[in-house]
């Protein structure tokens, strides 16, 4: 690892990831410190396991969360910051819902547990200050959708997702790497495939509304907040421009 001031440099460069080897890095986000956390697994090893690294880029120092995930075999599924970037949910999949103070790099003893004895994953953003949206995958093609408050970890809604289809289109997310994910829009609104249809998702009411039928694939806004860009479609290298979405469903919220 290299320091960001250091002008020789490459560009991209590699950081060290603290705790062992992952050799999959597959989301990130960052505090209100400017620290980036970062979620992996390590597979083809013995065990397979995850971990959660945070890494400084004022000075390189580097950190990892959860050292008893590789006795326990836990993989790690999600995270996102919340509460003005004061906290990180992670999400694993035992099926717990993990809620890290930042500023003290701690996390919290008792995790938000979606399905109890149920080794769920969870795909979670914020959708509101304190107000975290997710999708439950639990076993035997159960999919919820849960609303909680990191502050406290209350739980305020856990129903079933109203539509038929797989959440993302194809899976759990662990395959390839994709990554599928939710996609706060300009809008207010949640917005994520399920199947081959897109949907727009009130925060509030958890009420899906369809978008649009188009193969599954990643949901980005562009810089305006009007036009929406979908890539890696069906899993492919694949992209699709929409322009001007935002005005056709009706603005923001």
């Amino acid at each position: 690892p290299r320091l960001p001031s250091d002008r020789t440099k490459p560009n991209p460069y590699f950081i060290k990831m603290s705790g062992d080897l992952y050799h999959y890095r597959q989301w990130m986000d960052y505090d209100a410190n400017g620290i980036v956390w970062v979620g992996g697994n390590t597979t083809r090893g013995n065990p397979d396991y995850g971990n959660v690294m945070w890494y400084n880029p004022h000075n390189g120092s580097v950190g990892y969360l959860f050292p008893g995930w590789k006795i326990k075999r836990t993989l790690f599924r999600d995270l996102c910051a919340a509460n003005h970037r004061k906290r990180l949910c992670v999400a694993d999949n035992a099926g717990n819902i993990w809620i890290i103070d930042a500023d003290r790099k701690k996390v919290d003893p008792a995790p938000i547990v979606p399905l109890p004895g149920v080794r769920s994953k969870t795909y979670m953003v914020e959708a509101r200050d304190d107000l975290v949206f997710g999708i439950v995958f639990g076993s035997d093609s159960v999919y919820k959708v849960i609303k909680f408050k990191p502050s406290t970890k209350q739980v305020l809604y856990l129903q079933d997702v109203p539509v038929p289809g797989i959440p993302f289109g194809f899976g759990d997310n662990k395959y390839d790497r994709m990554n599928y994910k939710l996609e706060l829009g300009p809008d207010g609104y949640i917005w994520m495939f399920v199947k081959n249809t897109l949907y727009r998702v009130d925060p509030i009411t958890c009420a899906f509304t369809k978008v649009i039928n188009t193969p599954h694939a990643k949901v980005k806004f562009c810089p305006n907040k009007v036009d929406l860009l979908l890539y890696c479609i069906n899993r492919t290298t694949d992209i699709k421009y929409i322009p001007k979405i935002i005005e056709a469903v009706g603005g923001k919220k």
